[in-house]
């Protein structure tokens, strides 16, 4: 009998499926390795997947889901019905205090009893012997620009008595709306590459260096710069019309301390903040002296404040925010 041989078609069909299947074992390969939840890049797809939905509002980009729960980087993440972290708050406290920021307000991978805006609410209760309700509004790849307009857009009917602004060194960025992608939203394997990818395309010069990249968002025609201003402004004259004050967090990314290469964004943001009234407190002078910032990271590859650097933040905030809440 004469032996046939495969056509294009066949060998083709048998390449493909067989990819497939590799590709489901790698996949299952990969949730079961990264069920310890010490992957960085896994557990901030399972926080956008599990806490975040899209906004009805563009501006906004996404969202927390309220009343949500997930365990993230081996830490309990709870969604009140504002759709802030923690539990359901004290609408009627002698001074309510509204975080506005990204992950690192939210308090990525530290315990919500340890994070600064937790600390800040009991210290200031024993300082002041007042109700203190401090509003985490923190919410993941926020910038100044959603922030901001998230306070509009949902909270302001708070009615808070300060109004923190946190804002980190990338907050001048411009964010694109979130869009669908079947494969990176259900798929560890392709995020993982995509990840991987980025991290390529840095370090062969195809991407800028983030030296690079911050250099260039704050440049007075970047869009996103012009953006920040704006919502600057708009929130001055919210608060200044109503006399309620504003002090701006300037936290530090805290990859390089010794050799801190963003110092001139934080002189950009303490003359923003001057120039709308805002007090301007400089984080990074609680950081500068760590030898070792992996020591303060929440864990390896990421560099979040751990517990400890949440406790610096708190340390330094709190003088401040007490001559306002007396």
């Amino acid at each position: 009998m004469e032996n046939k041989t495969p056509s294009l078609i066949e060998n083709t069909i048998v390449f493909l499926v067989t990819i497939l299947i590799m590709a489901v074992a790698l996949e299952g390969f990969l949730v079961f390795q990264n069920k310890d939840g010490k992957n960085y890049d896994v557990e901030m797809w399972k926080y956008s997947r599990s806490l975040k939905t899209i906004s009805p509002n563009k501006d906004l980009g996404h969202e927390h889901k309220p009343g949500f729960t997930a365990r993230l980087q081996n830490v309990d993440i709870r969604i009140n019905n504002l759709g802030m972290r923690g539990g359901e708050p004290n609408l009627k406290a002698d001074t309510k205090i509204i975080m506005l920021g990204s992950s690192i307000t939210l308090g990525w991978g530290v315990s919500e009893e340890l994070i600064y805006p937790s600390i800040l609410k009991q210290s200031l209760q024993a300082r002041t012997n007042r109700s203190i309700e401090v509003f985490n509004a923190g919410v993941g790849n926020y910038n100044t620009f959603r922030e901001v307009e998230s306070f509009f857009l949902k909270y302001k009917t708070l009615n808070p008595d300060i109004i923190v602004l946190n804002y980190f060194v990338n907050d001048a960025e411009i964010l694109p709306a979130p869009k669908s992608n079947w494969l990176l939203e259900n798929s560890q394997l392709a995020v993982l590459l995509w990840s991987r990818l980025e991290q390529i395309k840095t370090k062969f010069g195809v991407q800028e260096s983030f030296e690079e990249h911050y250099k260039n968002i704050y440049q007075n025609d970047f869009e996103g710069w012009i953006l920040t201003k704006k919502s600057f402004a708009k929130l001055g004259k919210y608060a200044n019309d109503r006399n309620i004050p504003v002090v701006v967090a300037m936290i530090p990314d805290i990859h390089n301390l010794k050799n801190y290469p963003f110092g001139f964004i934080h002189k950009k943001i303490k003359k923003l903040s001057e120039d709308n009234g805002f007090e301007f407190v400089d984080l990074y002078d609680s950081f500068k002296n760590i030898e070792k910032p992996e020591e303060i990271w929440a864990m390896t590859g990421d560099p979040h404040p751990n517990a400890k650097g949440h406790q610096l933040i708190a340390n330094q905030l709190l003088p401040v925010l007490s001559k306002y809440a007396i």
